[in-house]
């Protein structure tokens, strides 16, 4: 008896499981349906006439004209720089900036004696002051 009741519980697991078993595979089998249809869908709008890669040929457009224009930019600030260069030398300007930074470094060389003298001066009236009035 006990040996038919273990068989029987037996048979009642494994038909459990093979219950347990179809519905996996049926929700895997659901999921590799939903999984399907995503990458369906990805992959259309990467195709030759797709969404996402219409938007990358026009990225790529815009990018090559902005670099266009920035090599265009970058040799005219080029140009400019090398003319710059070569005619800066002949306009005097360089000895221009050096007169004019001789020049204010004497002024200020003036200022601050003129500084010295000033304070000089102060002190020697303070002083006078105070022996005037230690006189009286």
């Amino acid at each position: 008896m006990r040996s038919s009741l273990y068989t029987f519980g037996a048979c009642i697991v494994l038909s459990l499981v093979a219950v347990a078993d179809g519905q996996a595979q049926e929700r895997e089998a659901g999921a590799d349906q939903e999984r399907q249809k995503i990458l369906d869908i990805a992959t259309s709008e990467w195709k030759a006439d797709g969404v996402e890669r219409r938007k990358l040929r026009e990225s790529l457009t815009t990018l090559e004209k902005n670099l266009t224009r920035a090599t265009a930019s970058m040799a005219r600030a080029l140009k400019v720089a090398e003319t710059t260069a070569m005619s800066l030398p002949h306009s005097g300007v360089p000895e221009k900036l050096a007169r004019l930074e001789e020049t204010e470094k004497e002024r200020a060389r003036w200022l601050r004696e003129q500084a010295a003298r000033d304070r000089e001066r102060q002190q020697k009236e303070r002083e006078a002051a105070e022996r005037e009035r230690s006189v009286r």
